[in-house]
């Protein structure tokens, strides 16, 4: 932060991390394992190749240690984790409020489709509104989180 920024509001979230149930990680490595054999008996060696990239990504993806996440809004923007979003930058914001999980702050960046999604806490969702409206930026309540984050969560 510089010396004429303010802090109007923080937060911090432990990331969420992802479940694999040991039977569906044993299952995916087995098929995974299986097919590389099969495309690599077809001579079939890209298929080899993103078959063993994915599942790569999967084995790291359920092995990842969940982090304390920090999050800032100050008079200047938006501070993500060290990765800061200047006021100019951030269009509109929603905060959604599901009773089945926690609240999301989604805001939405200069590009068209790129998007932020953020967990917050209940008791937040006031001050959160606040600080963003000190800032001036508008709240849309028909922004909702993308296509690919709520394809995550059912995954």
């Amino acid at each position: 932060m510089t010396n004429k920024e303010e802090e109007l509001f923080n937060w911090d979230v432990r990331e969420e991390k992802i479940k694999w149930n040991k039977q569906l990680e044993v299952s995916v490595i087995i098929a995974g394992i299986t097919l590389s054999v099969i495309s690599i008996i077809f001579n079939s060696y890209l298929v080899t190749v993103v078959i063993g990239f994915s599942l790569f990504i999967f084995i790291t993806l359920g092995r990842k240690k969940a982090r304390l996440l920090s999050f800032v809004i100050t008079t200047e923007g938006f501070l993500l984790d060290q990765k800061f979003y200047p006021v100019k930058k951030i269009k509109e914001f929603n905060i959604i409020d599901d009773p089945k999980e926690k609240g999301r702050l989604i805001l939405r960046l200069d590009d068209l489709f790129e998007r932020i999604t953020v967990p917050v806490y209940d008791d937040d969702f006031n001050s959160i509104e606040n600080s963003f409206h000190k800032i001036k930026v508008k709240k849309n309540k028909n922004l909702f989180p993308s296509f690919l984050d709520i394809f995550t969560k059912f995954f």
